[in-house]
């Protein structure tokens, strides 16, 4: 008896993974829940396990091929008697990166299937990924003149454009219309293009904003212990709000719309080539220094390039500050299926009356974003509102997260 190892999908925007590297070899005995291998998925690294006890009997999805979701990726035999080979068939590639058969009917190149250790294609070529080969392409490259850096020599995106760069005769003269430089677009930005795309095209989003003070925040900040921050405070009072409006802590896919009971709340963090979305689970049971605590966990994760697909699932709402960028307000987009999402603005000085005088405050804008499909405007005001007017009283606030 033979299982296969597919696959899977984690989330719902999930369609295909890369295949970075096997952490196991074919003959090697395997618990049921091993890790088998590391896959890199629209958003981070991932394990997939073995689904049952036996022996790796065969590896189908070589490291670099692009696998779809539900697609084999090895064999694992669960009993003595030998099991049937997969054919290592050519795996499709997204659209993304297939590239467009000629007119004269020339068929498109396909993933790579699992190389025999040391040994390139049946032309003579080591084996590339498909991004790498779409590159060569591009900047004229011959792969067999290539020596693959990657996992068992497979030629890697970086090979390619190190060969380019060395085989250049120099820049063209410059002219009004010379490009600075062409890239293609990373794994990460195209998948943030996919989901920003997809959530405006699906869903019906109307974003309010307004200015908050926030007198309140200084305070609790000021009694709270070191290393708590304004996003802390934020993160603790948005989720406290969220439990009194239950119809932004929730999700609508298709006609079904979900409301939850706790709260994750899903961190924007910037990165160099895009943007990661670690979630702080149960974020309206824990204090500002156990959040602040977490935050610092995942975004070094998330810095570092480890945050693992358990970080990033699990979000009901979303919170993004450009604060420190010096941005006042701006329209976030909502992360489905996610039916909410906070942007907060940079903190700026302002003038108030204060029992009728002229004095100095301070306040930024939160612009919430809703999906009109799942709740109504005047619903969504009140949520923005009353975290508005929690933010503005330190009493309350202090309360509130006590």
């Amino acid at each position: 008896m033979h299982v296969e190892i597919v696959m899977p999908k984690w989330g719902l925007t999930m369609s295909e993974a890369l295949i970075v590297q096997w952490l196991r070899a074919e003959g090697d005995v395997l618990a049921e829940g091993d890790p088998v291998v590391e896959v890199e998925t629209e958003k981070a690294d991932a394990e997939v396990t073995s689904p049952a006890a036996g022996v790796l009997e065969q590896i189908v999805a070589a490291p670099g091929a692009v696998i779809a979701v539900g697609q084999i990726l090895a064999i694992v035999r669960t009993e003595g008697e030998a099991a049937e080979r997969v054919v290592s068939v050519p795996l499709p590639l997204p659209l993304s990166e297939a590239p467009a058969a000629s007119a004269a009917g020339e068929r498109p190149e396909s993933a790579p299937v699992a190389p025999q250790e040391g040994r390139g294609s049946e032309e003579g070529v080591q084996q590339a990924s498909p991004l790498a080969r779409r590159i060569a392409r591009e900047l004229g490259v011959a792969l067999d003149t290539l020596r693959g850096s990657g996992p068992r020599g497979m030629i890697v995106e970086e090979d390619v454009r190190e060969e380019g760069r060395a085989g250049s005769a120099g820049p063209p003269a410059p002219t009004a219309e010379a490009a600075l430089r062409v890239e293609s677009l990373s794994r990460i930005r195209r998948a943030i293009g996919k989901t920003m795309t997809r959530s405006l095209t699906e869903s019906a989003q109307v974003t309010l904003t307004r200015e908050a003070a926030v007198a309140g925040v200084r305070e609790v900040i000021a009694a709270s212990p070191e290393g708590v921050s304004l996003t802390d405070i934020l993160v603790a009072a948005t989720a406290r709000t969220l439990l009194r409006h239950p119809r932004l802590n929730a999700h609508l896919v298709g006609d079904e719309f979900t409301l939850h009971a706790e709260v994750g709340i899903g961190l924007a963090v910037a990165l160099e080539d895009g943007l990661v979305t670690p979630v702080i689970r149960r974020a309206h049971a824990l204090s500002p220094s156990e959040i602040a605590t977490e935050r610092l966990r995942l975004v070094g994760l998330a810095r570092g390039g480890r945050l693992r697909q358990g970080d990033l699932e699990g979000a009901t709402f979303t919170l993004t500050n450009l604060g420190a960028y010096g941005i006042d307000a701006f329209t976030p987009i909502l992360n489905p299926p996610e039916v909410g999402i906070l942007g907060v603005g940079a903190v700026r000085q302002v003038p108030v009356v204060v029992d009728g005088k002229l004095a100095v405050g301070e306040s930024c804008v939160l612009s919430l974003t809703f999906d009109h499909r799942g709740l109504d405007g005047a619903p969504a005001a009140l949520f923005l509102s009353e975290l508005a007017s929690l933010l503005a009283s330190p009493f309350r606030l202090g309360q509130a997260l006590a």
